[in-house]
């Protein structure tokens, strides 16, 4: 079968009819992570705590498959406070690295459990293109001097 589903205890998650993530084929598909502790708890404090912690669960999730968020190519951040956003996005720059994931923030009413964010994310295992780039640029067959897997 090409859907694996992947799950933690370090990423915890809310009983119902979802996969924490799904593994298709060289894609990762993350649904809604809350900021939750091991043991199923709303991370206490305030927006980078809990900003923290989401961004934590995605990691954990991209461990199961040999990644880490360097892979992830959009993240989709919910937040039930706009006012929010200046310090999500520095928990945000601290955690993932240039060049960033494709963003977006979304302020809604509310979100499961009383949490201040949710976030989900898309990532993309290219270590198999990233190795291929790599002969390529050996044998010089890249087009042009380029090689579309990375920038030169």
């Amino acid at each position: 079968m090409i859907f694996e589903t992947l799950q933690t205890q370090k990423a915890p998650h809310l009983k119902g009819a979802y996969s924490p993530a799904l593994s298709v084929c060289d894609y990762i598909f993350i649904s809604g992570q809350l900021p939750l502790e091991d043991d199923n708890t709303l991370t206490d404090g305030d927006i980078a705590c809990q900003t923290k912690r989401c961004i934590e669960n995605l990691q954990h999730l991209l461990a199961l498959r040999g990644l880490d968020l360097s892979y992830a190519v959009q993240v989709r951040v919910y937040l039930s406070d706009m006012n929010d956003y200046a310090r999500m996005d520095t928990v945000f720059q601290q955690m993932f690295h240039d060049p960033y994931p494709a963003r977006t923030v979304i302020g809604v009413n509310a979100l499961p459990m009383g949490a201040k964010i949710q976030m989900e994310a898309y990532a993309m295992d290219t270590r198999a293109m990233e190795i291929l780039c790599a002969q390529d640029e050996q044998e010089s067959s890249c087009h042009d001097g380029y090689c579309s897997c990375r920038e030169k």
